[in-house]
């Protein structure tokens, strides 16, 4: 790991901001402490700006940050720092 839970937060809060600029969404939440960042292995996908979408297998799961918004999340990769996407949960 080589991304700092500090700095995930930090660019996650940029990927965040930076979408819900462009798009609406009933989801939309804000960073809530009791929720703190967890660590775990994601596919990626095109979500919160993220270029590392795959659509295509065989998938690659990555370590990363999960940062909630609520009900949402933006994972941040735990090696290079890079938006990997995120989830929105119902």
């Amino acid at each position: 790991v080589h991304t700092s839970k500090e700095a995930a937060v930090a660019v996650a809060k940029e990927a965040y901001e930076e979408h819900y600029s462009k798009y609406k969404s009933p989801h939309r939440g804000m960073l809530e402490g009791s929720k703190a960042p967890v660590l775990g292995y994601v596919v990626p996908n095109g979500l919160f700006g993220s270029a590392q979408d795959q659509t295509t297998a065989p998938f690659k799961a990555r370590l990363a940050w999960a940062v909630y918004f609520g009900n949402e999340a933006v994972w941040v990769d735990a090696g290079n720092g890079a938006v990997l996407g995120g989830v929105w949960l119902a």
